[in-house]
């Protein structure tokens, strides 16, 4: 008996390879060229009041903003500004600046040129009435709530407000400058009624009672992280506490999920350590809190506190079917891929989600035994040639986008972790937990490049590994065998006829 099959190739380093072209269902490369944004200042801290009027679907805010000048002769600060409009800005001396806003962003006016190094300081108040942003004009889908939402209560949740900063939604509910290139510290201050809970970024400084029926929440985060992993979320949660040691580990769901929530989270403190241990590197926050909301699916990370969505508790019988603690490994592992270390550019995504993804399998093989590793690194490498297969074929770094969105593809996740289960076997353990360590040292807190890192595994190891990347990062496609094989009551004869890999 004989037969031919291709087999789809991702589990070996090629050091070359012929090139041929497939022809695109989807014509990614007339997308337009993406260069990195340049703006004349570094944003330093962000210190955002919030009061709520939920029948009117309004919320009224004041950001204190402080930022350093990076050129001589500073005149103008432009922030992104969409969906709220700006009624006044104020100096550090409560001197009106003269302003104007289009519909993408806020241009404000300095009373004094500001040199190279200064320190700028202003305030911004704003208002947003009826708020309702078509998430579609932003790529993503109409049901995801860009920016800040407020939830209606149904029989699956209660009434919630809540933001969701990822891709770019942080400019839908705060003047900023809302590009991963750029880290703040941040203080988000909210106040809402007597039976609300409020989470967001950090530690909690205060809670004040007003005495009126209303209280604020006052957390502050003290490193500085992107803004699209600015989150605030309030409603009547119940908190259940857990740790890791003195690290606060919380569980934040509906009341009526409070049977079935530990079923989802219990083994959170073991992610993070296992995860500490994968990456010889501490967890860097003071805390991490995880909290349910309705209309997304899987998670938003977001810095010490990731949103999921509430369809991740399950009651007994389908826990046993969907068990949540993949998803957990995934968004912790944010917590230093995409949190302590950030993308330059959104075309650098997979240094955030490949890594993530990768932590998916990682967890999986430590929690469940090699075969459920071997098999869950499998699907990564299905669901990725599914994509090559129907749609296209692209370099994971990819700087050809409309939205920033379209960066999160099965290339970014699943590819991308597919690659990273490759190095780890090209370096083996030792090295691959030296370059670890070392990368996310170096540049903890900094946004990164693909360069980097591989700088760092040269620094970490000694080997000079740019035609891995070059091969597997810079270049579209994978290699494809063709094998043919013939077999009778003795012996089985595999031929290989010919192999390639794809290219654009």
């Amino acid at each position: 008996m004989k037969q031919s099959i291709t087999i789809l190739f991702a589990a070996l380093w090629i050091g070359a390879a012929p090139a041929t072209v497939q022809a695109q269902r989807s014509d990614i490369y007339s997308r337009p060229l993406q260069a990195e944004p340049v703006r004349p200042y570094d944003a330093l801290h962000y210190r955002v009041t919030l009061r709520f009027d939920e029948p009117a679907r309004s919320f009224y805010g004041s950001n204190v903003i402080s930022l350093r000048s990076l050129e001589d002769n500073l005149t103008t600060i432009v922030l992104d500004a969409e969906t709220f409009v700006a009624t006044a800005a104020i100096d550090a001396h409560n001197h009106a600046l003269t302003f104007t806003q289009d519909p993408r962003q806020l241009r404000i006016t300095l009373k004094e040129p500001a040199a190279r190094g200064d320190t700028i300081h202003f305030a911004v108040t704003y208002y947003a009435e009826d708020v309702d942003v078509d998430a579609t004009a932003y790529g993503m889908p109409a049901s995801y709530d860009l920016g800040l939402g407020f939830k209606q209560p149904t029989d699956e949740n209660p009434q919630l407000i809540n933001t969701l900063s990822f891709p770019e939604g942080a400019r839908h509910w705060m003047p900023c400058n809302d590009h991963p290139q750029d880290r703040a510290t941040n203080e988000t201050l909210v106040t809402v009624r007597k039976d609300y809970q409020v989470l967001s970024n950090g530690r909690l400084a205060s809670v004040t009672d007003h005495g009126n029926g209303e209280h604020t929440f006052h957390w502050i985060q003290q490193l500085p992280h992107p803004t699209y992993l600015y989150v605030m979320v309030a409603g009547p949660y119940v908190v259940l506490k857990d740790s890791l040691g003195s690290l606060p580990v919380n569980y934040w769901v509906y009341p009526q999920d409070v049977d079935d929530a530990m079923r989802s989270f219990e083994r959170t403190p073991e992610i993070l350590q296992y995860l500490t241990d994968l990456y010889s590197t501490p967890y860097p926050w003071v805390k991490y809190d995880q909290i349910t909301i309705p209309g997304i699916g899987g998670g938003a990370e977001s810095t010490t506190a990731t949103v999921l969505g509430h369809s991740t508790i399950h009651d007994e019988a389908a826990h046993q079917d969907f068990p949540s603690d993949w998803l957990v490994a995934h968004e912790a592992a944010h917590q230093w891929w995409g949190n302590l270390v950030s993308y330059r550019h959104w075309s650098d995504t997979w240094l955030s989600e490949s890594f993530a993804t990768y932590s998916e399998y990682r967890w999986a093989a430590h929690a469940h035994g090699p075969d459920e590793g071997a098999l869950n690194l499998l699907r990564k490498k299905e669901a990725y040639f599914a994509e090559a297969a129907s749609r296209y074929r692209r370099p994971v770094v990819f700087r050809r986008w409309e939205f920033p969105s379209q960066n999160f593809d099965r290339h970014t996740y699943q590819k991308g972790a597919a690659i990273l289960a490759m190095l780890t076997d090209l370096l083996g353990d030792a090295h691959w937990e030296r370059t670890m360590q070392h990368f996310l040292s170096k540049h903890a807190f900094e946004p990164v490049a693909t360069s980097d890192l591989m700088t760092a595994v040269q620094e970490a190891t000694g080997q000079d590994l740019d035609w891995f990347f070059e091969q597997w990062i810079y270049r579209s496609g994978h290699p494809v065998l063709d094998v043919s094989s013939i077999w009778d009551e003795a012996q089985m004869e595999v031929r290989q006829a010919n192999w390639c890999q794809y290219r654009e």
